[in-house]
C-alpha cells in the first residue's frame, strides 16, 4: 500500500535535517567568518594553528581562494582574497589530506 504525502511530516523532516547540519557547522573554527588584512589573516592562522599556505587558486580575477593546513594535516582554513587585500576565513575543519592528481584524458 503506498502512503500518502503528509505535509507535516515532510516539514518535520527537514526541520531535523537543517538543525543536523546547524550542529555540524557549529563544530567548525570559531574563527569562521573572519575577515581581515590578508598579512594579518596568514599571520594569525600561522601563529595559532601552525597553518601555513598548501594551495591556491583563481575564483575570479579579482578573488583568490587559499587552503592553509598544518603540516601533519591535523588542522585547515580555507580563505578568500580579494583584490583589495581583504580576506574572509570561509571554512575551517580537521584531518586535512593531500591527495595525487592524477592525469586524465587521451594518453594519460
Amino acid at each position: 500500500m503506498r502512503r500518502r504525502f503528509n505535509p507535516l511530516r515532510a516539514m518535520l523532516i527537514a526541520v531535523i535535517g537543517v538543525v543536523g547540519l546547524l550542529a555540524n557547522a557549529g563544530a567548525a573554527s570559531a574563527d569562521q567568518g573572519r575577515c581581515g588584512p590578508r598579512g594579518e589573516l596568514s599571520q594569525a592562522l600561522e601563529q595559532r594553528y601552525s597553518e601555513v599556505p598548501v594551495a591556491v587558486g583563481l575564483i575570479d580575477t579579482k578573488t583568490v581562494i587559499e587552503v592553509f593546513a598544518r603540516a601533519d594535516g591535523e588542522t585547515w582554513t580555507i580563505v578568500t582574497s580579494r583584490a583589495d587585500g581583504m580576506s574572509c576565513i570561509i571554512g575551517a575543519g580537521k584531518a586535512w589530506q593531500l591527495l595525487e592528481v592524477k592525469p586524465v584524458g587521451p594518453g594519460a
